[in-house]
């Protein structure tokens, strides 16, 4: 038995997807209205010949709502959800400023940044990346400041294919994302690691173009 609830939304991707007709589906609800809660409609539409349960299962997986940072850091048992609440306060308080979730945790000593960046990757299926100075194509920075990427906690790594291997510690600058492709013309690959590795593998960076300027100018 599948252990989910086809909300509105999924039911109605069935259709535009092309997995159910909107007759076959009419039809499965009516018979799970009648038949009550004991059986979802996942069960009804598999018992049914609708669709086979590794498809059904393959699309709920697809489609089953993401869970949201905190919900994998109490699932981790890093944080309660009186924590989690505490920080919402201290968020609405300090809004229009108000930090995310996590920063605010991290700020109130609940958990570490690393805590954070290992949710981060799991709610947006990220690889977390400590890349070694040579892995980094330090000329790439030139074509942005320094100063712009240190406030936007961003490395870019290496360009290959018109696409951007790009280390951040936040998934959700959407905006900077934008500028960034348009920038170099290509699309992004991203990966995770805390501020603080970022923060040093730019002083690194900076280091080397500087000894690369001097270079130059001897």
């Amino acid at each position: 038995m599948l252990q989910y609830a086809l909300d509105e939304s999924a039911q109605e991707a069935l259709v535009t997807e092309g997995v159910l007709t909107n007759e076959q589906l009419s039809k499965a609800r009516d018979i799970h209205g009648r038949l009550g809660t004991h059986t979802s409609l996942c069960d009804v539409l598999v018992e049914m010949h609708m669709i086979s349960r590794p498809r059904l299962e393959e699309f709920v997986k697809r489609h089953r709502p993401r869970p949201s940072l905190s919900d994998i850091l109490i699932s981790r048992r890093l944080v309660t959800e009186h924590d989690v609440l505490a920080a919402r306060e201290v968020q609405r308080k300090s809004a229009p400023r108000s930090k995310r979730i996590g920063e605010t945790l991290v700020e109130m000593g609940l958990i570490e940044e690393r805590h954070v960046i290992e949710a981060l990757a799991e709610e947006f299926s990220l690889k977390i990346f400590d890349p070694d100075i040579t892995e980094i194509d330090v000329d790439l920075v030139r074509k942005i400041s320094l100063k712009y990427l240190r406030r936007q906690v961003a490395l870019p790594i290496k360009l290959d294919a018109a696409q951007l291997h790009l280390l951040v510690a936040d998934p959700t600058m959407t905006p900077f994302f934008e500028e960034i492709e348009r920038l170099f013309a290509c699309r992004l690959r991203l990966s995770l690691a805390t501020s603080a590795t970022i923060q040093q593998k730019l002083d690194l960076v900076d280091a080397l173009l500087q000894g690369k300027d001097a270079g130059i100018g001897d």
